[in-house]
């Protein structure tokens, strides 16, 4: 229901004399109910000379609780007071305080408000609201008969703010008897939707004077963000702001690079809701799930109907959705153009740390290159676009591309797609290469690719790691497999060492650039034994040992490190026996050592 609807059905219900009823406002969490009472509902109150009172029904166990809250809040608006267990208003008053109460009259609070009688004229201008009615531990017969009271003997105005699909079934009552006590108390029952349109300008205002230039970036771009909200039909609230908070955070970078604007966005948002939705959570930080495979050349080979038909591999029988497929088509399906995977990005969301300098450097390898021959070829025949190609441009560049697929030019991880499309093409009487001659070239082009190859960790263009496509050559993937892993292996130990020669150099800042380079990422300690490190440490400066110790400190230094570092707890309990067992070169170098033992037994601990 539009929220306008709302307001006026709101405003007639207040103006109805012995309503005898209660309005219930239903919507999702997160959808902004309690705003909309809070910003507009409340508002009207005031407008029609009607105070107001909110009670959240929130973890609350017992009607007594609940009861105790509600007069608390009328303590400012009473006229007429009785108890028997306090003398005067006054004296209530001085001693609400739970543990003074407790401490001088030796009952809780609950107990010396239940024999408060409140003047029942003084209801009949309060309007009250109950928020978070499923959210209620109190028996839910309980707690609308005690509403009921309000609204069939105190004349009160009551609303109450529900997400009803998540009132539970319980032993005390089932959604039929909700059902049946709800029609005795509820007199309509108002289905609540936000209007993005309307609120997203208040989000907006937030960053105003904070950060102005934020603000005008949101108000530059709140269509598209609109517009691809609605397309996720996303209304939570708490996620947008979550959402907006982390633009934010990445802002002072991508305001530098604002051609990738739509990328950043589009993709912020996804991992923002994977994550909100528990789909992705803080352990696949170093775990892309494949997301980082997507873009329109895998969705034409692999979710592209169309193009598979055209593919005598392609299988006859349906087959079951892998969830990378469900997550293009919960997300992809009209924007797969605008998406780009960003690892810093994403373990941002995940982790809540951001690395801004790999951000930066994600972002400025975003922007083209003069492009070569080779690139502007591969560009023209590997992707979508051979299809706009004239027959003549299809066939010159068909005869350079194999030639360049032969002499290396390629990464090795761009021939796996390169041996898609000419396969593709082959199987289409579109070449006259077979597929045994297409694989002698690509694997002669391989051999020289893999000698200028600088692996990327954690970032590729095809995964290797998924269930085998039809359309694939497997002698070909194994072999890129190979390749793969051989130079990645190479390439992390070649960096990890670099720890090793800054500690044996004495070198400072370098050993703070690679600590810095494997915040989080375990990989910093596992090309190396601790009898290595511990040899190189033992013969440093005492200066870097104290470093070694600090930043040591610095990286373990956030609560769940367990779901980082735990693969590292064996090399530092091995360090801890080395350095045990070795000999101190002087007495300051023995306290220095006694430290690193502390901390690394500190972190091994925390690990279990």
């Amino acid at each position: 229901m539009d929220s306008s609807h709302i307001k006026v059905i709101f405003e007639d219900y207040l103006k109805t004399v012995n309503s005898n009823y209660a309005l219930l406002i239903n919507g999702s969490w997160g959808s902004g109910k309690t705003y909309f009472w809070k910003d507009s509902l409340s508002k009207i109150c005031d407008e029609n000379n009607f105070k107001t009172l909110y009670i959240s029904l929130n973890g609350l166990n017992k009607i007594e609780t609940l009861d105790y809250q509600l007069k608390i809040k009328l303590i400012p608006f009473l006229n007429k007071l009785d108890t028997k267990k306090a003398v005067s208003t006054l004296n209530l008053l001085k001693n609400i305080g739970g543990k003074i109460i407790q401490s001088k009259y030796n009952f809780s609070p609950e107990e010396i408000l239940k024999d408060v009688e409140v003047d029942t004229a003084l209801f009949s201008k309060q309007v009250i609201c109950f928020d978070d009615l499923e959210r209620c531990n109190i028996p839910l017969s309980e707690v609308l008969g005690y509403i009921n009271n309000f609204v069939e003997h105190k004349n009160s105005k009551v609303l109450i703010l529900s997400d009803e699909s998540k009132i539970p079934d319980s032993e005390d009552v089932n959604k039929s008897t909700y059902n049946s006590i709800k029609e005795k108390v509820i007199g309509r029952v108002l289905n609540f939707s936000n209007d993005l349109n309307y609120i997203f300008p208040f989000f907006i205002e937030r960053y105003k004077i904070p950060d102005p230039e934020f603000s005008s970036f949101l108000d530059q771009n709140k269509s598209y963000i609109l517009e691809i909200l609605a397309e996720f039909k996303e209304e939570n609230l708490r996620n947008l702001s979550f959402y907006l908070e982390a633009l934010n955070k990445l802002f002072p970078v991508l305001k530098s690079n604002l051609e990738f604007k739509k990328e950043i966005i589009l993709f912020t948002l996804i991992i923002t809701l994977e994550f909100k939705k528990g789909n992705l959570n803080s352990s696949n930080y170093n775990n892309f799930n494949d997301l980082d495979l997507l873009n329109p050349a895998y969705v034409m080979f692999n979710f592209d109907p169309s193009f598979s038909l055209l593919s005598k591999k392609a299988e006859k029988t349906q087959k079951e959705e892998s969830e990378l497929e469900k997550f293009y088509n919960r997300y992809l399906s009209n924007y797969i153009q605008d998406y780009f995977f960003y690892p810093a990005v994403y373990q941002f969301i995940l982790t809540g740390y951001l690395d801004l300098e790999k951000f930066n450097n994600e972002l400025k390898s975003r922007i083209p290159v003069e492009p070569t021959i080779e690139n502007a070829t591969f560009t023209n025949v590997a992707t979508n676009k051979f299809r706009q190609l004239s027959n003549e441009e299809f066939n010159e560049n068909i005869e350079r591309f194999l030639l360049f697929a032969k002499q290396g030019k390629y990464e090795i991880s761009d021939y796996l797609q390169i041996s898609k499309f000419l396969n593709f093409y082959s199987e289409n009487f579109i070449i006259n290469h077979t597929k045994d001659e297409i694989r002698e070239i690509l694997l002669e082009g391989l051999l020289i690719a893999k000698e200028d190859f600088v692996p990327i960790k954690r970032t590729r263009n095809f995964s290797f790691d998924m269930d085998q496509n039809p359309a694939d050559d497997t002698i070909l993937r194994d072999k890129i497999i190979e390749y793969i892993n051989e130079s990645e292996k190479e390439f992390e130990k070649e960096k990890t060492n670099s720890l090793l020669n800054a500690i044996a150099q004495n070198d400072l800042e370098k050993m703070k650039d690679v600590f810095d380079e494997y915040n989080i990422n375990k990989e910093l300690f596992q090309n190396f034994s601790a009898q290595s490190l511990w040899t190189h440490l033992q013969s440093c400066e005492n200066r870097t040992l104290v470093q070694f110790t600090s930043l040591l400190k610095q990286r373990h230094g956030f609560s769940n490190i367990k779901t980082y570092f735990l693969d590292n707890t064996d090399l530092f309990k091995d360090l801890i026996l080395c350095i045990k067992n070795s000999e101190s070169t002087g007495n300051l170098q023995k306290m220095l050592k006694k430290e690193l033992i502390v901390q690394l037994e500190e972190i091994c601990e925390r690990m279990e």
